[in-house]
């Protein structure tokens, strides 16, 4: 028998456009992306689907598409099924789904300004996001990279040897990424892994002491890096592709670096990371509290960034 020697390379992502009628937005954005992941040789799957479809495409709009080199079909996109749901990677949709249909990787676009009064302003809100959302997907190099179970379990071999649950340690009173780096381990990394808070100087102390990884400190393998945090560190390293913590981390480097003008949830979560340690002295109570913020800004992150409140709704 044949063994390849290739690197293993990684199918390509789903991915799904869901607009009302199926015939503009979901349409544009799937050339879109197909032209920016063609530029930057990466390999994606991407489809269209409408709602309710039905072609009401504007010759005003059918002028711009042709200035921009989008050739729209007469017949709207097919119509999207629970199937197709199932089978995508990641869903981005531009209206609400019907309450019959669910998915875990939905992302809202619903601010997306409307094409058909204004197809310059829609492309320029859309071009940045699709971008974005490339940024996040595995890259299908013909290297290939290694899945990220895999890689994750490689890793903590490196670090801990047979030794689980995997431990780590850091400054004691943590407030943003002391708190946002063990949430994000125990999601994606090791559920039960276990954190240890010292005063400063004793971090590297404790580390050896206890067999643990000293994380968020200056001169640990998993720290701040120009103007990146430790967050960051950690994405990076353990290669995590996951659409909504890459939404995440400019909220969290932007609240843990005081650059609020990196996104605008920054501000929010360093007034809600400080809150918590005002209200709670001791550091395990303080991570259980800060957890549950995590959890509830990652489900935000991956259904409704872009939903609009207003105290009626």
């Amino acid at each position: 028998m044949r063994h390849s020697t290739e690197p293993e390379k990684l199918p390509a992502p789903r991915i799904l456009f869901v607009c009302q009628h199926g015939s503009v937005k979901s349409v544009v954005a799937t050339e879109l992306l197909r032209r920016l992941a063609g530029g930057q040789g990466r390999d994606i799957e991407v489809r269209s689907f409408g709602i309710s479809p039905e072609n009401h495409v504007t010759a005003a709009l059918e002028a711009a598409l042709r200035e921009d080199n989008i050739a729209l079909s007469r017949n709207p996109s097919p119509t999207l099924a629970q199937k197709d749901l199932d089978s995508a990677d990641i869903v981005v949709v531009f209206d609400e789904l019907p309450a019959a249909l669910n998915s875990r990787t939905v992302i809202d676009w619903f601010d997306v300004p409307s094409m058909i009064e204004n197809y310059a302003a829609a492309r320029a809100v859309l071009v940045p996001r699709l971008q974005r959302l490339l940024d996040c997907m595995p890259k299908n190099s013909a290297a290939g990279t290694e899945p990220q179970n895999r890689l994750v379990s490689a890793l903590l071999r490196d670090l801990f040897g047979g030794r689980r649950p995997s431990r780590w340690v850091t400054r004691e009173r943590p407030k943003i990424d002391r708190i946002a780096c063990p949430w994000l381990i125990r999601r994606f990394i090791d559920k039960d892994a276990e954190f240890l808070f010292a005063p400063t100087e004793r971090v590297f102390q404790i580390a050896e002491r206890e067999s643990a990884v000293a994380f968020d400190i200056p001169g640990a393998s998993f720290s701040h890096e120009g103007e990146r945090c430790s967050f960051d560190a950690f994405v990076d390293r353990f290669g995590i592709d996951d659409p909504a913590v890459c939404a995440l981390q400019p909220i969290i480097r932007g609240a843990d670096m005081d650059r609020h003008d990196l996104a605008p949830e920054a501000a929010g979560l360093h007034a809600l990371s400080l809150g918590l340690g005002i209200t709670h002295h001791d550091d395990h109570a303080l991570l259980a509290e800060g957890l549950a913020v995590y959890d509830a800004l990652y489900a935000w992150a991956m259904k409704a960034r872009g939903a609009k409140h207003n105290w009626q709704g």
